[in-house]
């Protein structure tokens, strides 16, 4: 058992190490007010906890005690980076977990020439400048340079869905990792000094396992990633959905209007001229649905669709057999043919050259498939995510792809599939779904 002042050394190099990879990782998030009078007084605050460290350390040495301390000392560090950030809880936990994890790792790989020289001190290779404070400071000194560019390889700015969910899953990694190495930090001191196979074999479990903790992370980021994709998109769902509704609800609306309208002209019709009369009869059209597709939820994106490229002078050419879209739910049709029909006006609309501000739809039966054809000219580069999947141009990042993404899950619904195919600055987009009897019909067709 170490004396008050051993132990107080140890913990010193030991908490600060790990505060250096916190104010590291603290650099790629989201900081409070004043955080250069935060980051000196969360310095000053830990030779307290070091304090308190070191004298349960002199008092007990056994393995609880060694838990106790790497318990308390994750907690009063996971407190610093909260009270350091304005991040979610979960945010902050995740990358807690890589501040740790990345520590942990350099301490025990730094710590393997000590292994096999069977030396002790704060600097590898049993190097010394004959005094332990100046030992100490290069040590820390050391670690920071070699710490500071891997937290900022390893952090990252990506945003953690704060759920119970992702929440559950950060305390109990943390949790288990803490007290797991806590026992197998204790666990070395049994083992024999010159044992160096042991004490290797030990350390090299330690890397491995803090390398599953980090792996875990990046888990938790895809997980966290695909929370938040779902999350908006159902949020899309629902509006088109309530959009589905109100502009069924407009629709209908203004077909009577326009009915009526009609009638009204017809009693008119000898009291106006023929270009005043051709004036009205084109205005009533452009409100008056002109498409009978025998779908009517195929009827009402063509008819939105065909008033806004009108409004931005886009030449809209149908060909479409609604029918071969009855076996689909009304606001699944509505949801894909307008993702669909939206990407294309927003791609011509950024076209300059007027001749090539073009839609082309094509919706057809050909059995065993029903197929949806959508062609459009498009300005420019399309922009790509990581994975090569093709993102909207949208200002609000949490939108980009979701259209493509929605469509897809629209026809993996239905088991269908979708190919885009780019060449000379047209955009296909082709969607196929197999055929359905009538008994196979979605739930809401009944």
């Amino acid at each position: 058992m170490y004396s008050f002042q051993a132990q107080f050394l140890i913990n010193t190099s030991s908490n600060i190490e790990s505060l250096i990879a916190i104010y590291f990782f603290s650099f790629m998030m989201k900081k409070r007010k004043y955080p250069y009078l935060l980051y000196p007084l969360t310095f000053v605050l830990s030779f307290g906890f070091i304090a308190l460290f070191a004298w349960i350390r002199s008092m007990s040495s056994n393995i609880g005690t060694g838990i106790l301390v790497t318990l308390l000392m994750n907690a009063y560090q996971l407190a610093f980076l909260f009270l350091l950030t304005k991040e979610s809880l979960a945010k902050t936990i995740v990358e807690y977990i890589g501040a740790f994890s990345l520590n942990f790792i350099l301490a025990q790989i730094l710590g393997i020439p000590d292994i096999y020289l069977e030396t002790t001190g704060f600097l590898p290779f049993g190097l010394t400048t004959g005094n332990m404070y100046w030992d100490l400071v290069i040590r820390l000194v050391f670690r920071a340079v070699l710490c500071f560019p891997l937290s900022l390889l390893l952090s990252t700015r990506k945003e953690v869905v704060d759920d119970n969910n992702v929440r559950k899953n950060v305390i109990i990694i943390i949790s288990i990792a803490s007290v797991f190495i806590a026992i197998l930090t204790r666990f070395a001191d049994l083992i024999p000094a010159d044992d160096k196979v042991g004490r290797l074999l030990l350390t090299i479990g330690l890397i491995g396992f803090c390398v599953l903790v980090l792996y875990l992370r990046t888990r938790i980021f895809d997980y966290s990633k695909q929370q938040a994709e779902i999350l908006v998109m159902q949020t899309a769902i629902e509006s088109q959905n309530h959009q589905y509704e109100h502009f069924k609800d407009s629709v209908s609306y203004i077909n009577t209007v326009c009915h009526d309208l009609k009638k009204s002209i017809n009693l008119l019709s000898d009291k106006l001229s023929q270009s005043q009369l051709d004036s009205i009869q084109n205005a009533i059209s452009l409100f008056n649905g002109r498409y009978k597709t025998g779908n009517e939820s195929v009827d009402m994106v063509l008819s939105q669709s065909q008033l806004q490229c009108q409004k931005k002078n886009i030449q809209l050419t149908v060909l479409a057999d609604g029918k071969a879209l009855s076996f689909m739910s009304h606001y699944d049709c509505y949801a894909l043919l307008n993702n669909a029909l939206s990407n294309a006006i927003e791609a011509v609309d950024k076209v300059e050259d007027p001749k090539m501000k073009i839609i082309s739809l094509v919706i057809a039966s050909k059995p065993p498939f029903a197929t949806i054809e959508v062609e459009n000219y498009y300005d420019g580069n399309l922009l790509t995510d990581a994975k090569g999947e093709i993102e909207s141009s949208k200002e609000d990042s949490r939108l980009h792809g979701l259209g493509i993404k929605s469509m897809k899950r629209i026809l993996e619904t239905y088991d269908g599939y979708m190919k885009i195919k780019t060449e000379d600055n047209i955009f296909d987009l082709f969607m196929a779904m197999p055929l359905k009897e009538e008994n196979e019909v979605h739930a809401d067709k009944s």
